[in-house]
């Protein structure tokens, strides 16, 4: 149980740095697509080198064209689409905003639940959702972004952001892959269409500074690779309902690295919000 919590614990450390360190490296001049493009390199190569150690790569032959379709699927929708809708509207808000309300994830897998899985919701459960829902609007009252076109935007990309995790937790609950290769898959998914992009789209990578290029390996290494390998170790290794509880720790702690580190504010609409928006989810 001991190992659990400390498994659980570096995962929420690293997550909380999230914010913080896509914050700077967009501040560095990085475009999101380059951002998430050398992170998510990283990423791939710290699971690549986490599963060949655990002889987990042999899995990949028990794999048909389906399971090939939908790992591929679930990295563009899960990973992909998560974060390249996540990083603007970091760029947009302040970073603490728009990593509260991309807590929203949790109640968006429920409503995705009871839509495609058909599992049952209560009056109750409603009530707490829309409470979560309150929690977001009063946040974006006091949004302290560029101006209310940006900020408003910057919302937009955070819940858009937050409805892909939702969805994509629902579609992988039934997968029995070996997380740690499951993951890794995603990440190389992703790294090879942000590869696209940069080439069609921006016409090139440019060559990161050692600023950028240790910024991003953190990312990587820490907030996408170990966070995720731990977290799914902490799940097999204690009971899932305390364990999945402590990753609501993630928000308050990721509140103190934006403010040692990039001495945003911590607004009263931010925090009376969050508390709100957390408040439902956990009733719920």
């Amino acid at each position: 149980m001991r190992k659990a919590y400390i498994l659980a614990g570096i995962s929420v450390f690293c997550w909380a740095l999230g914010a913080t360190l896509n914050k700077l490296l967009l501040n560095s001049g990085m475009t999101s697509p380059a951002v998430l493009f050398f992170s998510s390199v990283c990423a791939f190569l710290t699971l690549l080198f986490y599963n060949i150690k655990q002889k987990n790569l042999g899995q990949f032959r028990h794999y048909g064209i389906k399971d090939h379709g939908m790992l591929f699927f679930l990295g563009v929708l899960g990973i992909f689409f998560y974060n390249i809708l996540l990083l603007p509207a970091m760029d947009l808000l302040m970073a603490q905003e728009a990593f509260m309300i991309n807590y929203l994830w949790p109640i968006f897998t429920v409503l995705f639940s009871v839509w495609i899985l058909k599992e049952k919701v209560t009056k109750k459960e409603i009530f707490f959702i829309l409470l979560s829902f309150a929690g977001v609007i009063i946040m974006v009252m006091g949004s302290g972004g560029d101006g209310k076109d940006s900020s408003f935007l910057g919302v937009i990309y955070a819940v858009g952001a937050s409805v892909c995790y939702g969805l994509f937790n629902v579609l992988n609950k039934k997968r029995e892959e070996e997380k740690s290769l499951s993951i890794m898959y995603f990440y190389g998914v992703t790294s090879l269409l942000c590869f696209v992009i940069l080439l069609w789209i921006e016409k090139g990578i440019a060559t990161p500074s050692v600023y950028q290029l240790l910024g991003c390996a953190l990312n990587g290494i820490l907030v996408f690779g170990i966070a995720y390998t731990t977290w799914a170790m902490a799940l097999k290794a204690g009971p899932v309902v305390k364990i999945s509880n402590l990753a609501f720790l993630t928000p308050f702690l990721s509140l103190f690295f934006t403010r040692v580190f990039l001495k945003e504010q911590v607004t009263l609409f931010s925090l009376a919000g969050f508390v709100i928006m957390i408040a439902g989810t956990l009733c719920q």
